[in-house]
Parts: structure tokens; sequence; C-alpha cells
């Protein structure tokens, strides 16, 4: 039997294969491997980018009542001494007003290690030197997340005692770095010289993969409502011949 002449053949119909060449994928399958490859682009992306947030873009925690209480009155000049009992981070044992002990013991609420910290701060009569030893008890504070809440009440209540000093040029350059410590540990407004930029790999991966599976939701959408609609004239179909 002779081989179906070239005139013969349906146009439609792609040509046959040669022997041993590989097959093409199909519609179908190219599809599938481009939302394959934005899944695994999106999730190298995302993870990329949690890991950064996750040091350098955490949320602020809420404000407590003590805190913002504590931050009030640290900041309205009061004299040091009173009949409550602290402790210095030395041994010492100070005595302090209501205002100042209420500072201090919601500190230790936060972390116990906040409190002789900030008392051995308000007892200090220098203010450049107070200004330094507010700085280094935020700063001292760990930087996991675990410690965030510790962190923010330190920054509010040292920020509120750093307020009644005199402005000198060590109190300024305090107070910058007390609102650049803020910075650097939240996503807030406050400036942070030292947070990176977003990797790059977040863009190059994410963008490109973000578009393919964009592509392969409306191309899935478009083939499913293709779909639907073959099924329904087959089933209209059927229904006339009936």
């Amino acid at each position: 039997m002779s081989a179906t002449p070239a005139a013969e053949r349906d146009p439609r119909r792609p040509p046959a294969a040669k022997p041993g060449a590989p097959r093409r994928p199909s519609f179908a399958g190219r599809v599938a491997r481009l939302a394959a490859a934005s899944a695994l682009g999106l999730a190298i992306a995302g993870g990329v980018y949690a890991r950064h947030a996750s040091v350098w873009l955490r949320d602020r925690p809420g404000l407590s009542r003590c805190v913002l209480a504590g931050a009030g009155r640290l900041a309205k000049p009061l004299p040091a001494s009173g009949d409550a009992p602290r402790t210095t981070s030395t041994g010492e044992t100070v005595y302090f007003n209501d205002a100042d002990d209420e500072a201090v013991r919601c500190a230790a609420q936060f972390d116990p290690a906040l409190a002789p910290k900030l008392t051995t701060a308000l007892v200090e009569p220098d203010p450049d030197r107070r200004a330094a030893l507010l700085v280094a008890m935020v700063g001292e504070v760990p930087p996991d997340a675990d410690h965030d809440d510790a962190a923010y009440a330190a920054f509010r209540l040292a920020y509120g005692a750093l307020s009644p000093l005199p402005r000198t040029d060590a109190v300024i350059a305090a107070d910058y770095a007390l609102l650049e410590l803020y910075g650097c540990r939240f996503d807030v407004e406050d400036a942070c010289p030292a947070r990176p930029p977003i990797p790059r790999v977040v863009f190059v991966a994410g963008v490109p993969s973000a578009v393919g599976a964009a592509v392969s939701i409306a191309v899935g959408a478009v083939a499913g409502v293709r779909a639907i609609a073959a099924r329904w004239r087959a089933w209209r179909a059927r229904k006339t011949r009936r």
C-alpha cells in the first residue's frame, strides 16, 4: 500500500514526528512547568524576604499602660530622693520617689535586668553620664524578637528620662542614638543607617515569578472556562439528538 500523497494529508494535522526525536511538551505541560517554576521562584523570594524582615522589619509591640505612665512621669523633673528602696547595677541601695519607683517597677515587668540599669541611670547626677547609661540600657536588650517588648519598654522609659535633661551635646547625641536603636529594631519611620536594603533576589526572583504565576492562573482560568463551555455544548447536543 502506497504512502498517502502530500496533497491528501489533512493540513490541520501537524506532521508526524521523526522516529527517535524528543516529543515537544503539550501546551498544558508548558503551562504546568511555568506554574511550577513561578511557585519555586516565589518561595525563594518569600523566604529571603522573611529572613530580612525578621531582623530589620519587625512590627513594633503594643504600648503598655505602665510604660506610657512611667515615661510620662520620668519626663517631669522631680527630686530623686524618696522612701522606696531600689538596687543599682553595682548592688547599692538607693531610695526613689513614687514616680521613679513606678517606672523602675514597670521596667522589671518586661525584663528584670532592666530595673537595676534604669535605677543606676536615674541616680546618676551628671546629665551626660545619665544619657549614656540610658542609651546603654536600651542597646543591651537582646536583639531577638522574644525581647521586643522589653526593648520597646526600655526605649520609651529611657526617652522619657532623657527629656528633662539639659540639651548638652552628649544629651543630644544620646537622643539620636536612642532613635536609631528604635528605628533599627522595628519597622518604623525613624532612620536606621545600619539597615540593609531588601535583598535583590527578592525582586529578581519575585517579580518574574509573580508575572509567571499570574499568566499561569489566567491561562488555567481560560482553559477551565473553555472546558466547561465544551461540556455544556456536548450536553446540549446530546439533549437535541434525543
